[in-house]
């Protein structure tokens, strides 16, 4: 197979690139799961099916394995599960229907003999019953090993939009796990049972694992999305023209541990061809240079490579200048123009980049009939406060406002603001949203974000890093001074600040050495300064303040590992893509487009737990050797997926294709 991989055009998978560690090639390997082999949800509700559901809670197995050990293993699991969840949230219901079920009714009827679980066992069944049987039950109970994108029943359950607990693998991955899914360790039967039981209990939690369920499906499952998934892959983008497949060749020195960048196909041209004609484009900005931020560094970045592709930016935003001098910028910028003159600036334009979809200017644009495309670099479509952050909690909100529970929506920004701005910016988001789904196009920075935002015409462009040069760390020599970690980004609640300090009182009190960096600033500094001050981590805890450039450089040479703890869905997180291109070790929450971009080439740990992060930490201090060893692989990840002239090309791709 290594063999074949190496020689072949396209190496297709079933499982996302990164579960398959055997694969040398990942430049020309590309993820097409497996969809489901039933219909789904979208298929009965269009021949008129609605399902209702029983009084009494199902639990659905959909085939049960007919090797005697394996099967009396899976029925074990399924019996301690519904044991405790009858016994914790009342008389449920078994259904177990598909392969292996009529196998294994003896078994199962002898395990739950003596409870209160009604057990319902349909055998084989023809594809349109089992989707019917599966969309009236409530939970689907996956134990036949770990889910996987190629396990066909498990996608049922995802097809029919039914929330699933199940085993997770080293198969278990994204966009498995932005799917509704609760994922336990495989054979942890305590754990089964548990989550089992408070997704029965908690309604609203699975009306929300329901919608994502099916979110995901349409974008990732569905025969169709997989059919374009596969002409894309062979060549043929959906317009019909042919697109180039981002190849980077990545040259290992393992004597230097440093990483090589080839760019094979993806490079930006210097000059715009003869027969092309420039693209006119408005970037239009709310937030801008001089402000520090990943907006404004974006933003910066496509204006000067679509001005170095022989196009026509024009930057407009609502930053005043201050001292910064706009004529060191090659490109236009205009600053706090009126209606008027923003009304003829965006006429001028042949496309209108919206980094984020501000109202005043989408408006005007849709107005004038313009081709516009929004870059989402947030959850503004979705969430009135934009981060999908639960305030009154400080906790991930699950989606409140695609969900009709615009009582919370208000709840959440009232809290901040006040009811009336709570009202206020729910009602906005109803033109907004209406807004963004009438757009040429739709970018997100993640595919996350793409998935949550359930927009049409999506498409998912990965913010674009420079080339930042790696610099491997020593460590473990007795002689260095202490490990030093480090976290780089605006200190904020939603950052997950508290977490990280939790952690690092944890690591003092087992006897660790280290450092800790905090480079940035905030409105939560002086809270977490005065922490430091509490716990007595003045000799261990450092506020460098906010660092561009070559200071930023100097600051994060010593470095060993990047954390990044947020507890909110970080649309992509460029602040670890920076570092992941400068070969850094990243330690994320595995949580949002962070945990995307960050893939199998970082330590992660679930949002919110200090002990799980602290755990991290630890890791890193025992095994000194998995920073450049692991800094290698983010680095070569940045290569592939992360680099500024990809990001430049994907947008002039899709200038491209929405003009036609």
């Amino acid at each position: 197979m290594r063999h074949l991989s190496k020689s072949a055009a396209r190496a297709i998978l079933p499982v996302p690139v990164d579960s398959a560690s055997w694969l040398p090639a990942l430049a020309k390997s590309k993820f097409i799961p497996v969809g489901a082999n039933v219909p789904s949800l979208d298929d009965l509700a269009r021949e008129g099916f609605v399902p209702v559901r029983d009084a009494i809670p199902t639990v659905a197995v959909f085939g049960v394995t007919t090797w005697p050990a394996a099967q009396t293993r899976e029925v074990e699991a399924i019996v301690h599960a519904v044991r405790h969840a009858c016994a914790t949230a009342g008389e449920l219901q078994l259904l177990v229907l598909g392969r292996g079920a009529k196998e294994a009714e003896p078994l199962l009827r002898d395990r739950l003999a003596g409870s209160s679980v009604r057990l319902r066992v349909e055998g084989l069944c023809s594809e349109r019953e089992i989707s019917v049987r599966l969309a009236v039950s409530d939970v689907l109970l996956f134990v036949r090993g770990a889910l996987s994108s190629r396990r066909g029943s498990g996608l049922a359950g995802i097809a029919c939009g039914l929330p699933i607990v199940a085993y997770q693998g080293t198969e278990t991955a994204w966009p498995l796990t932005q799917a509704g899914i609760v994922f336990v360790r495989q054979d942890d039967l305590v754990s089964l049972g548990n989550q089992l039981s408070a997704l029965l209990l908690d309604r609203k939690r699975r009306l929300d694992f329901g919608a994502r369920n099916r979110a995901v499906f349409r974008e990732w499952f569905s025969w169709g999305r997989i059919a374009e998934r596969w002409i894309e892959a062979l060549g043929a983008a959906r317009s019909g023209a042919v697109r180039q497949e981002k190849r980077v060749v990545g040259q290992m020195n393992t004597g230097m541990n440093t990483i090589t960048a080839l760019p094979v196909s993806r490079s930006v041209p210097q000059a715009q061809t003869p027969c092309a004609r420039p693209i006119t484009v408005l970037l239009y900005s709310t937030d801008f240079l001089p402000g520090v931020g990943g907006v404004q560094q974006a933003v910066a970045q496509l204006a000067r490579g679509l001005l170095a592709t022989g196009n026509q930016p024009t930057v407009v935003t609502k930053t005043p200048a201050g001292p910064f001098n706009d004529r060191d910028l090659t490109y236009r910028v205009v600053r706090n123009p009126g209606f008027t003159h923003l009304w003829r600036l965006i006429g001028e334009a042949d496309i209108v980049h919206l980094a984020g979809p501000a109202f005043i200017a989408l408006m005007i644009g849709l107005l004038r009939r313009k081709k516009i495309v929004i870059e989402h670099h947030g959850y503004q479509a979705i969430c009135p406060n934009g981060l999908l952050l639960y305030a009154p909690r400080q906790a991930a909100c699950p989606g409140h406002f695609l969900a009709g529970q615009y009582a919370q929506c208000v709840r959440c920004v009232a809290t901040a603001n006040g009811w009336l701005s709570g009202i206020w910016q729910l009602l906005i988001m109803f033109p907004r949203r209406w807004m963004c789904r009438r757009v040429a196009a739709n970018a997100a920075v993640s595919q996350h974000v793409e998935l949550r935002l359930q927009l049409p015409r999506s498409h998912t462009v990965y913010h674009g890093v420079p080339d930042l040069r790696a610099e491997p760390i020593s460590l473990g020599v007795s002689s260095s001074p202490p490990v030093c970690f480090g976290f780089v980004g605006r200190l904020v609640e939603e950052k997950g600040l508290m977490v990280l300090l939790e952690a690092a009182c944890r690591i003092r009190q087992r006897g660790y050495d280290f450092r800790l960096k905090f480079i940035g600033d905030g409105l939560q500094r002086a809270r977490l300064e005065e922490l430091v001050l509490q716990n007595d981590l003045c000799s261990e805890v450092i506020f460098m303040g906010s660092l561009n450039g070559e200071a930023l450089r100097r600051a994060t040479a010593d470095i060993a590992a990047v954390i990044m703890p947020s507890i909110t869905e970080e649309p992509a997180g460029l602040a670890a893509i920076e570092q992941m291109m400068r070969g850094r070790l990243v330690i994320a929450s595995d949580i949002g487009g962070l945990s995307e971009v960050v893939g199998e080439t970082g330590l992660k740990f679930l949002a919110g737990n200090a002990e799980q992060l602290a755990s991290c930490m630890e890791r890193v201090l025992q095994e000194p050797g998995i920073v450049n060893e692991m800094g290698i692989r983010a680095r070569q990840r940045s290569l592939e997926l992360f680099s500024e002239p990809c990001m430049i090309e994907e947008y002039l791709d899709l200038y491209r294709e929405v003009l036609g």
